[in-house]
């Protein structure tokens, strides 16, 4: 045993009980007069039951500095991380987004909220009105989407339109012809495209995927 473990227990005495003998015994459960011999005139070996007691205390001392005289005096309290709460998608009623200026953000009054691992990257949910994107998207399926600035799109994908002509669109996006516009594609063949211009679009989200509904 390392002899200079005298003087680590004299030091938790002075650094933890401001010197006072009797209140580091009442702390370590032992009597009064536990460790008079230990730190007293005779420096006498503390026994193992005492530094087992020492280190089972609510003093919070290391093992390895007690014993071995190394690290700091205190153990580093093990930090309980608390488990996060699933990221939660508000369902926004497709009304109060058409009645939008700004961009999507998913600060509307939602209908309901969603924890969606898959689409933990998603802003929001919208349900599916008509059958212009059927049979990929059916009236009734949610679309979880996410907001993005209107010059990033990804041709061929699909994304919720909010414009100022025609309100809340789904439709799956093209180069247009005119610089000044973009190609707006339906699912379904029987709605024929046709361009928007890019100054009538207020906000842009892409639709990462859609959960279908019987």
């Amino acid at each position: 045993m390392d002899k200079n473990i005298q003087k680590r227990i004299r030091a938790a005495v002075d650094a933890l009980c401001n010197g006072n003998k009797s209140e580091f015994c009442r702390r370590i459960g032992r009597p009064a007069q536990a460790i008079k011999d230990i730190i007293g005139g005779k420096n006498s070996a503390p026994g193992y039951e005492l530094i087992y007691d020492i280190l089972s205390s609510d003093l919070g001392i290391s093992p390895n500095w007690l014993i071995l005289g190394k690290g700091p005096m205190l153990s580093v309290p093990k930090i309980e991380t608390p488990p996060q709460a699933p990221h939660q998608i508000p369902l926004i009623p497709i009304d109060a987004l058409s009645k939008l200026d700004q961009p999507f953000c998913g600060s509307e009054k939602p209908e309901d909220l969603y924890s969606i691992t898959e689409f933990d990257n998603s802003d929001f949910l919208i349900r599916v009105k008509g059958d212009s994107m059927a049979p990929k998207y059916n009236g009734g399926d949610l679309l979880a989407c996410k907001s993005v600035p209107e010059v990033y799109f990804q041709w061929g994908r699909a994304y919720v339109l909010c414009s100022k002509s025609q309100g809340i669109l789904v439709k799956r996006v093209h180069p247009s012809e005119n610089d000044s516009c973009i190609k707006c594609v339906s699912d379904n063949p029987k709605y024929p495209p046709f361009d928007m211009p890019k100054d009538d679009l207020l906000s842009v989200a892409l639709v990462n995927g859609a959960i279908t509904l019987d």
